[in-house]
């Protein structure tokens, strides 16, 4: 099973195959306001620092989803600074669209986040270790302009992100091999 991909997607991609409903994500990558690339900036309150890498990092590409399939991939917000940041959020920028970003029934986002790491569980799937907090339920991207609020992160502390795309299962055939690019900002408060 492919990483951070669902069972059910797995299913329901035997059957996609069959009708030839592929859809292609372009780059599945992340920029940060306040950091980038592991070189904090002061935030107002704190130091904020993102990270976005490694092989199910916000970074890494995503491609050949098919009707059904969930993917998630990680970001790890630190907090360096001697002050808590009051509020930090996400923003879900399109810098390359198409139907599945502009149709209602395309991309979906989840965001979750967990005091500890995330793990990979049972097929590949990521799972929390402590409390997981749902930052918000299935959204379209359509509908995902407006920015996710993540909360505050007191000084000295981390906090672990899971930013999950879906196409659903029911996607329409004009969806296939479609490409898509997103922007991911961490802006701090």
């Amino acid at each position: 099973m492919g990483q951070g991909r669902t069972q059910l997607g797995r299913r329901v991609r035997a059957a996609a195959r069959s009708l030839a409903v592929l859809a292609a994500l372009g780059v599945f990558y992340a920029a940060a306001a306040y950091a980038h690339n592991g070189h904090p900036k002061a935030g107002p309150a704190g130091s904020l620092h993102v990270s976005t890498s490694g092989a199910l990092g916000l970074g890494a590409d995503v491609s050949n989803l098919a009707a059904g399939d969930v993917i998630a991939r990680t970001a790890t917000l630190e907090n360096r600074g001697r002050g808590a940041i009051g509020a930090i959020s996400l923003a879900i920028d399109v810098t390359e669209s198409s139907a599945l970003d502009r149709d209602r029934s395309g991309l979906r986002v989840r965001v979750d986040r967990c005091p500890a790491p995330w793990t990979a569980g049972a097929g590949m799937a990521l799972r929390c270790a402590g409390r997981m907090s749902q930052i918000g339920g299935w959204r379209p991207l359509a509908a995902s302009r407006s920015p996710w609020q993540l909360g505050g992160l007191p000084a000295r502390s981390t906090a672990y992100l899971r930013v999950s795309l879906q196409l659903p299962a029911a996607a329409s055939s004009s969806l296939a091999d479609r490409r898509t690019r997103i922007e991911y900002r961490f802006t701090a408060q």
